[in-house]
């Protein structure tokens, strides 16, 4: 008669060949993609909020970091945001962050850009800001870093950005004044 400890191997054994012979199951692309354009989507709306909500710390988080060293480090931005929004009034009324289509994958990063359109007060006035933002995962698309490339040369965008792909279009932002 066997003893326990030899049962329980012989059935170990016999579970590892029977799961070895099972088929593992691929997980479709369109389920990959279609889970990097919530996250992305999702991220997004989160940046957003927290700066409606004068949640700098957390907003400048979502950045890529690149952005924040061009624009003087954490601390800078910080104050100008504060000074922007909270001394001067700055303030985002609505947005709509808009779902990437394509996504670009490499060894090292996944990227891709999407549509913003922001309506602000500035100066008293409201303002429609449409903006193309570039998101960047370092982390097969867990997290996202955001780019808004208003304003911004190829250029800079390349060295704020150095792997940026070649293959994103940008278009122009666009500003129409609403009053």
């Amino acid at each position: 008669m066997l003893r326990f400890e030899s049962r329980n191997f012989i059935l170990l054994s016999f579970l590892i060949i029977i799961l070895n012979q099972c088929p593992a199951q691929e997980i479709p692309d369109t389920v990959i993609i279609n889970n990097y354009k919530t996250a992305v989507k999702t991220q997004a709306d989160s940046m957003i909020f927290w700066l409606q909500t004068n949640q700098f710390e957390k907003y400048i988080h979502v950045h890529h970091p690149g952005l924040i060293k061009a624009l003087g480090g954490e601390k800078n931005l910080q104050a100008e945001l504060t000074k922007s929004f909270v001394t001067r009034g700055m303030q985002v009324i609505s947005y709509v962050n808009n779902i990437p289509e394509k996504f670009i994958i490499s060894e090292s990063n996944i990227q891709c850009v999407f549509s913003q359109i922001q309506l602000m007060k500035l100066n008293f006035k409201k303002v429609e800001i449409s903006s193309t933002i570039i998101a960047i995962s370092y982390d097969i698309g867990k997290t996202w870093y955001f780019i808004n490339t208003g304003g911004m040369s190829r250029e800079l965008l390349k060295q704020i950005l150095p792997e940026i792909n070649d293959g994103l279009i940008i278009p122009p932002q666009k500003t129409v004044s609403r009053e």
